[in-house]
């Protein structure tokens, strides 16, 4: 009992000892997101950590990557849970890349759905776009992206807010559903 004592405080030792000295702020809260509230008890079936998962066309070209820290595959909910997701996109047009805080990959309808200080990036030397926003849907077969949640908009000398955005990333086509506000700042 006494060698138990010892192997379980020689554990712990160097990890309070740690956020002693360098006072660590550990969080030991759960963050749920809401869809996951009301399957709490229904654990991971497959934890895959420093994930890509990296789509080619048929010439052997890479179209896409989703890439993240960590990704749970929840079997009762049929849904991949992304944490800290960045998805990169390559189109003739231009290439993307969109990141947050938290995603979930919805297999019946083939969403992935983004929250948390969202940013969708056009990568164009000559027309370079940032969208902020909390919310966003993308659909990987039909490379769209869709909030109805506000969102903001700043492309070379031009800031716009609106509410709700529907994204063509494939041929660079935007349409502002809501509340469309804009400011030209000349350069």
């Amino acid at each position: 009992m006494k060698e138990r004592r010892l192997l379980l405080l020689l554990t712990f030792l160097p990890v309070a000892l740690a956020v002693y000295i360098w006072e660590l702020d550990v969080d030991f809260t759960s963050s749920v997101l809401p869809e996951q509230q009301e399957h709490q008890n229904d654990l991971p079936l497959t934890i895959l950590e420093k994930a890509q998962i990296t789509q080619f066309d048929q010439h052997g070209v890479q179209v896409q990557r989703v890439s993240s820290p960590e990704l749970l595959s929840f079997e009762l909910r049929e849904l991949i849970q992304i944490n800290q997701p960045t998805i990169e996109l390559h189109t003739n047009d231009g290439n993307w890349t969109a990141t947050s805080q938290n995603g979930m990959f919805y297999q019946n309808d083939n969403r992935i759905t983004l929250r948390g200080d969202v940013t969708l990036e056009k990568h164009d030397a000559s027309t370079p776009i940032v969208m902020l926003t909390n919310h966003l849907d993308y659909y990987p077969d039909s490379r769209l992206a869709e909030t109805d949640e506000p969102v903001s908009i700043r492309a070379t000398g031009h800031d716009i807010q609106s509410e709700g955005i529907r994204v063509d990333l494939t041929n660079s086509v935007y349409i502002l559903t809501n509340r469309v506000r804009s400011s030209h700042v000349p350069l």
